[in-house]
């Protein structure tokens, strides 16, 4: 483990289709936002002992699996009862209860839209997608929101420029343009204009944390303020608890996995301790209360370090083709291009 001590830089400062099927959704009391391009996972904390490691007695968890699709299974999220992701053979977000993970259901249908994101809180369900729009029949990105126990989901944000990443906190935040818009339920949504590469987006639950290019890792206020949280080369994937960020940036051979505490988020200078080093990818970063989960596309594994970093350990391997992950209290999820939806319980 190293101390990165980093030196700052000046830099210049999204409704078509209805429902066919749906079942109603209980009120989640977790988050674990899947991983894929928009990066962010994260999950309850706490009750558990951060060594990093999986089992007591060094084995590896049974696979539990939870559906092959016929496609590509996309993003992955989950809360205390359901996984969700999205399925490009039913163009649908299903749904599978951890009780009894074989009862598969389709949430939500999107037959003439693509989903690019998934996310879920305690407020409800929420997604990315474009495709036509049903009141002028035109192309459009959309902020989607399915509320617990709503009968069809409602659009928080459409426009006609392309949405990228999906990050909760008090607000649902996605990028667009070089600029976040911020959304939430009943209100109307705000564009807020910040210099960004669209690499990683994630929340500390008020403010907007995202990256810009090869200048660091940026926060953005409700106000429209921007500053600089820490100095890194080629900032991807961003993850945040309540006392801490975790994220990657490029390294020799691959990628680095940073954290970085509460008290370096708020302020313009900081540093950032490596936890470990990883070779290849795309990486999807999720945490979960043993530590740090990442998922490595390149070589097909899942691996977890302790928040203080070591020598990580193996949570599954043999998943090729895999495109997102995502890790609570009760396992590690993860989702494939060959259509697997799996499962690793604790």
């Amino acid at each position: 483990m190293r101390l990165l001590a980093l030196a700052i830089l000046a830099v210049p400062a999204a409704l078509a289709a209805a429902c066919s099927s749906f079942d109603a959704v209980p009120a989640p009391d977790s988050t674990a936002d899947g991983g894929g391009a928009d990066g962010p996972a994260t999950s309850a904390d706490g009750g558990a002992t951060d060594d990093g490691g999986g089992r007591a007695d060094g084995s590896l968890p049974p696979v539990v699996a939870v559906a092959q699709e016929n496609g590509a299974a996309q993003w992955v999220a989950t809360d205390a009862q359901y996984i969700y992701w999205w399925s490009v053979d039913h163009a649908s977000i299903m749904r599978a209860d951890k009780d009894q993970p074989s009862a598969v259901t389709v949430l939500v249908a999107r037959a003439s839209q693509t989903v690019s994101a998934v996310a879920v809180d305690g407020t409800g369900v929420y997604w990315l997608e474009s495709g036509p729009d049903v009141i002028d029949g035109g192309t459009t990105d959309r902020i989607m929101a399915l509320a617990p126990g709503a009968p069809t989901p409602t659009a928080l944000f459409a426009t006609s420029d392309s949405l990228k990443f999906l990050a909760l906190g008090s607000y649902v935040l996605s990028t667009y343009k070089d600029g976040i818009v911020r959304a939430k339920a009943g209100t109307t949504a705000d564009t807020l204009a910040v210099g960004i590469d669209r690499s990683a987006l994630a929340s500390d639950g008020t403010d907007a944390i995202y990256t810009y290019g090869n200048s660091g890792v940026w926060r953005l206020t409700p106000a429209n303020a921007s500053s600089r949280i820490i100095n890194l080369p080629n900032p991807h994937q961003l993850v945040v608890e309540s006392a801490t960020m975790y994220g990657l940036y490029d390294s020799a051979g691959g990628s680095s996995l940073f954290k970085t505490d509460k008290a370096g988020m708020n302020k313009d200078q900081s540093a950032a301790t490596e936890l470990t080093q990883i070779a290849g990818g795309p990486i999807f970063v999720a945490i979960d209360t043993l530590g740090v989960v990442f998922g490595n596309g390149g070589d097909g594994t899942i691996k977890r370090v302790s928040r203080n970093g070591g020598d990580p350990a193996l949570v599954i391997s043999g998943r090729g083709g895999l495109n997102a992950v995502a890790a609570d209290a009760r396992g590690v999820y993860w989702t494939t291009d060959t259509g697997e939806v799996g499962w690793a319980p604790r």
